[in-house]
């Protein structure tokens, strides 16, 4: 299951790691579908923090580990949480 990964600006290294229970979904031209989901408990998805903007205020949705994948465009993949 994946974890939280929201961070108030400035506290790099400090994400929530509470789990991931909601995605949101950002554009993104680092991924093959165009799409980068953030994961996200309940408390965070509803913060107003940089980590949140850019993110379709209508894309939350239930988060499925086996449909909520970022597949990486190139052969080096950034770290996930």
């Amino acid at each position: 299951m994946a974890k939280c990964s929201f961070a108030h600006q400035g506290t790099y290294g400090h994400e929530c790691g509470k789990p991931a229970v909601v995605v949101g979904m950002k554009r993104s031209e680092n991924t093959v579908s165009g799409v980068y989901w953030s994961p996200r408990c309940l408390r965070c998805s509803k913060e107003p923090g940089i980590d949140n903007w850019g993110i379709d205020p209508d894309s939350w949705t239930p988060y499925d580990p086996s449909v909520h994948r970022n597949e990486w465009k190139g052969a080096a993949a950034p770290n996930e949480p």
